[in-house]
C-alpha cells in the first residue's frame, strides 16, 4: 500500500508540474476568429474601398450606411434596415492650414482633430520639436516646449 501511496503521490506532483496554458486574452481570441471569419475581411475591405471615409454624419457616413445594407442583404441576412438617429456633428471648413517658414518654405496638408483649439487669428510661428513616440514627449523637460510646436511621429 506504501507503494500505491508513493506512485500516486509522484503521479500528482507531475501532473502539477504540467502547467496549464494561461487562457487567451480577448485581443489573442478576437484574432483567432478574424483569421477563421471569411466574412468580416471582406466587408471591411469592401468598405474602405468602395466608400472610404465616413465621417459622421456626412454624405460619405450616409453612403457606408446604404452600403453596409445592401451588403448585409447581399451576404443573406434578413431583416435589414437602416434606423433613423440623431448625432451632433461636426465637419471642418477649410480652415486649417500650415506652412513651414523656413528655408524651404512649404505648404503641408493638414486636419484639424475634433474638439481641437482654435488657433489665434494671427496664426502661430513656432520652432517644431519632434518625438519619435508619446513617452519620448513625456521625458521631455518641463517648460522645454514652452513656444514651441511638438511633433509626435508615433
Amino acid at each position: 500500500m506504501n507503494k500505491t501511496m508513493l506512485a500516486l503521490a509522484a503521479l500528482s506532483l507531475a501532473a502539477a508540474a504540467i502547467a496549464t496554458p494561461p487562457p487567451l486574452t480577448l485581443e489573442q481570441r478576437a484574432d483567432e476568429a478574424l483569421a477563421k471569419d471569411e466574412n468580416a475581411f471582406g466587408f471591411v475591405e469592401g468598405l474602405t474601398t468602395e466608400v472610404g471615409p465616413r465621417q459622421a454624419g456626412t454624405e460619405a457616413e450616409a453612403r457606408a450606411r446604404e452600403w453596409a445594407a445592401a451588403w448585409l442583404r447581399n451576404a443573406g441576412f434578413k431583416n435589414v434596415a437602416i434606423e433613423p438617429f440623431m448625432m451632433d456633428t461636426w465637419v471642418p471648413g477649410d480652415v486649417a492650414r500650415a506652412r513651414v517658414t523656413g528655408p524651404f518654405a512649404q505648404d503641408l496638408v493638414v486636419l484639424p482633430l475634433g474638439n481641437s483649439a482654435a488657433t489665434p487669428a494671427g496664426g502661430i510661428e513656432a520652432e517644431v520639436v519632434f518625438f519619435r513616440t508619446v513617452d519620448d514627449l513625456r521625458a521631455a523637460p518641463e517648460g522645454s516646449l514652452k513656444g514651441k510646436i511638438a511633433y509626435v511621429s508615433h
